[in-house]
């Protein structure tokens, strides 16, 4: 992992974790939720795409091999699209836990 994105890391209290799943809350311009959403599909490494309502317009996961791609694919790719006014990046630590039947 670069020194920069262990930092980065480190500052989010996930020195231990190995980042590699992340959920990545976006606030779109008004009425452009839908395009937001279709572009986001696109990029490599975007395994799950949600329009919901709220404060946020659009829940993504991201899934990558290791630190350094997620942060790519963050910074050099999600947040250079049209529309995208703000987003808030929350690291996953385990794999879920599985809902009672």
């Amino acid at each position: 992992m670069r020194q920069d994105s262990q930092r980065e890391f480190k500052s989010w209290g996930c020195a231990r974790i190995t980042v590699r799943k992340v959920i990545v809350l976006v606030n779109t311009s008004l009425g452009s939720d839908s395009r937001v959403a279709e572009e986001l599909r696109k990029i490599e490494g975007v395994k799950e795409v949600y329009k919901v309502r709220g404060v946020y317009d659009i829940l993504v996961k991201i899934e990558a091999p290791d630190p350094d791609r997620v942060k790519e694919i963050i910074s050099s790719k999600l947040r250079k699209i049209d529309d995208i006014r703000s987003t808030i990046t929350m690291v996953v630590t385990n794999d879920g836990i599985s809902a009672l039947a």
